[in-house]
This record gives C-alpha cells, structure tokens and sequence, in this order.
C-alpha cells in the first residue's frame, strides 16, 4: 500500500511540474551556444543576458516577442508571412517567413524555434535571404528553457 500510494505522489508531483511549466506566460533561457553563419559568433549577444520566450498554448505562440506585440508591429505585413505551431509529443515547434512580396514566391527571412518538452533545450535559428531566396546570413542560438 505504501507504493502505491509513494506512486501517486511522484506523479502528481511530476505532472504538476509539466502544468506549472508549460501555463507559465514566458520561458527564461540561459543561452550555451551562439552561432553566425554556423560558426561560434565573435560578439555574443547573450553572454551576459538571458532570452525571453513568450509561451502561449492557448494561442499557438512562442517567440522572443508578445503575440500582441508582434501583431501590433506586423499589422501592415500579415499578407507577406506565414508562421504556424506545431505540438508534437516531444517538442513545440514554431515555424516563420516573411516574404518579399504578397505573392509569396521569395522568402525574406525565417526562423524556427525549437522547444523540448522534456529537457528544456531550445534552438531558434533565424535566416536571412536576397531577393532570389539565396541565403544571404544565417544566425542560431541554442539553450536551456525553465
């Protein structure tokens, strides 16, 4: 009876981890690796500062800016983007491109974050292209999310 009921109390305790991390409004991550063009980046942006991600289930969000901010900011553009939320078993994935023009034919810039469930690490490239989709710079940042 004792195991049983010990049983119960690691799950209650290990699903209540999972409910109290993922309705938290915003993730805090350490960054562990900077990259430029898939090299360590010479100037580190977050050496000494942590990144914030807005997490928001409810409406398929997550980004280094509010979905009410960004809609706000990208109000004249929502006909040149595209984005969209995936939650997979393991992961959230957060996909983004802006293009050009209306048409969608030549992507401007992308970026995708990729959050693990479990451990927490994060990945967030981001892409920068020329007018034929050539890539012109390329920039990723990796980490740790709590």
């Amino acid at each position: 009876m004792r195991r049983f009921i010990s049983l119960i109390f690691l799950i209650l305790i290990f699903r209540g981890h999972d409910k109290v991390l993922f309705s938290k409004e915003y993730l805090n991550c350490q960054i562990t690796e900077e990259l430029e063009n898939n090299k360590s980046a010479k100037k580190k942006l977050y050496e000494f500062n942590n990144l914030v991600l807005f997490f928001d289930l409810k409406n398929e969000w997550i980004n280094d800016i509010s979905k009410k901010q960004w809609l706000e900011t990208e109000k004249d553009n929502f006909e040149r983007i595209d984005f969209e939320f995936v939650n997979d078993k393991s992961v959230y994935k957060f996909f983004f491109k802006k293009y050009y023009s209306e048409k969608k034919k030549n992507i401007e810039s992308s970026y995708e974050i990729i959050f693990d469930k479990k451990t927490g690490l994060m990945s967030f490239p981001k892409y920068y292209f020329k007018n034929k989709n050539e890539l012109f710079f390329s920039t990723e940042i990796k980490g740790i999310c709590k």
